[in-house]
């Protein structure tokens, strides 16, 4: 079997029949929370160069530190006539995130860069583009690289093994 999920969470759905030593390994790896904003809105541009994918933004005065473009990836990302915007949150015990308004905090961002006018940055039933904004959480979000990291992987990946698992992707690894 090939699973990409999460190993904390692969292990935790094993069950009690997982070793002590191994639930500890699983139990000790950090990680933070991502939720992804993610908004639909009419008009089919941005003022943005087509080929641009996705930007990085490590300052502290924007909740988001990479948005996306998935409709410049491909036409068949969206509606005709529309575009998207993808913004990833990160959250952790050192950078908590307040749940409640992580959609109105990313339209803020997005209209204090530029990327969306003020009028913009609204329901279409205000008379503003957004069609659509939702918010998925995925925890673990990225894994936070540690000195004990590599240990407890080759722990939970050799016990994984035994059982005929193998694990891939961003959170299988």
């Amino acid at each position: 079997m090939i699973s990409t999920v999460p190993l904390p969470v692969l292990i935790r759905m094993l069950g009690e029949s997982v070793p002590p030593d191994v639930r500890a390994c699983a139990g000790g790896l950090k990680h933070n929370t991502v939720h992804t904003v993610n908004l639909g809105l009419e008009g089919n541009e941005l003022g943005l160069d087509k080929f641009m994918h996705w930007a990085y933004f490590p300052e502290e005065d924007t909740i988001f530190h990479r948005l996306s473009f998935p409709h410049h990836f491909s036409e068949w990302m969206v509606p005709p006539g529309c575009c998207s915007i993808q913004a990833e949150v990160s959250e952790s015990v050192y950078r908590p995130c307040n749940r409640e308004t992580p959609v109105q905090a990313t339209l803020a961002g997005l209209v204090r860069l530029g990327i969306l006018a003020e009028k913009e940055a609204h329901p279409v039933t205000e008379g503003g583009r957004v069609r659509v904004a939702s918010v998925v959480t995925l925890n673990p979000g990225y894994i936070i690289y540690d000195l004990g990291h590599r240990e407890k992987t080759r722990v939970l990946r050799e016990y994984l093994r035994r059982l005929h698992i193998e694990t891939r992707g961003r959170f299988g690894e």
